[in-house]
């Protein structure tokens, strides 16, 4: 199978645009279209949905796309070992990441990664669904390793644990609930919320700490910044189920332990468990533990 064909396709798959893809592969639109209708004649199937305005994968696309990456990393190594030689590593690696995220030191650990592997060309993405995104990402193969947010186990991912979350109940000050020990759910039931939109790891713990004593938060406001929650609460448009260390000491708010104790999420960085794992992902997560910055939150 014709290696460029496979590039190509890959290319697209990760852009969704064949112009942008085009662009990336410094060859023309139509080179690239060609070669890609040329694999797909030579599979037997649609691999893309063209039209006027968009490209998505077909599901045959979308079961076909581990496996071109895997003959392209089988490709790549068979090439390296071939030559016997320790060459740098050279390719692309496609990193996603949380919008906010400062616990991870990233230009620096970007900055470490690049002066040991110059050939490699490192893109950054991060996702408006947060940690849904980013996981849909990560399965569909778009991403070869991600920084997100997670409340529990996430099959076909190889994940490794950053940084717990276990949040309180934040209130104003003043609140009724701000002189407590401890809150239990139900005094939350006629409370309005601030957190996060849905998809976004934080969002998911409160839906899941609600969903388990059967109950739902009445969310009345949202917003893309975790760290703007208790800046919103402390203007009393709500409270949240948050982890201290997103409160900055200047705020008005007052953070009080959940009496349940179920309310808490995991920061992690992952990649796809039905890939192997390549050596430019290895070197990278062998250098996240050097950039880490725990004092910074999250």
């Amino acid at each position: 199978m014709d290696e460029r064909k496979l590039e190509y396709f890959v290319g697209v798959a990760r852009e969704l645009s064949f112009t942008r893809a085009a662009a990336n592969a410094y060859v023309t639109q139509s080179t690239l279209s060609a070669s890609v209708r040329s694999l797909e004649k030579e599979l037997g199937v649609e691999l893309l949905t063209r039209s006027s305005r968009s490209v998505t994968l077909t599901d045959a696309g979308a079961r076909f796309l581990p496996q071109a990456l895997e003959l392209l990393d089988s490709m790549d190594k068979a090439r390296r070992e071939a030559r016997a030689s320790d060459e740098a590593l050279t390719g692309e690696l496609h990193v996603g990441v949380l919008s906010g995220l400062a616990m991870v030191d990233l230009p620096r650990l970007l900055g470490e990664f690049h002066r040991c592997h110059p050939r490699i060309r490192l893109k950054l993405e991060t996702s408006s669904r947060g940690t849904a995104g980013l996981l849909q990402s990560l399965r569909e193969s778009r991403l070869d390793l991600a920084f997100f947010g997670t409340t529990e186990h996430e099959s076909r991912l190889r994940t490794v644990p950053l940084r717990r979350y276990d949040a309180h109940v934040v209130v104003p000050e003043g609140h009724p609930l701000a002189d407590r020990e401890e809150i239990r759910l139900s005094d939350l039931r006629e409370q309005q919320f601030v957190d996060m939109p849905l998809g976004f790891g934080q969002r998911t713990m409160t839906e899941k700490v609600f969903a388990r004593a059967d109950m739902s938060p009445n969310v009345a406001v949202e917003t893309v910044e975790i760290a703007a929650i208790p800046k919103f609460v402390e203007q009393g448009l709500g409270v949240a189920l948050l982890a201290p260390e997103f409160i900055g000491a200047e705020l008005r708010v007052r953070a009080v332990p959940l009496a349940e104790k179920s309310a808490r999420w995991t920061l992690c960085v992952g990649s796809s468990s039905t890939r192997p794992l390549t050596a430019a992902v290895a070197r990278f997560l062998e250098l996240i533990p050097a950039h880490l910055a725990p004092e910074r939150g999250f």
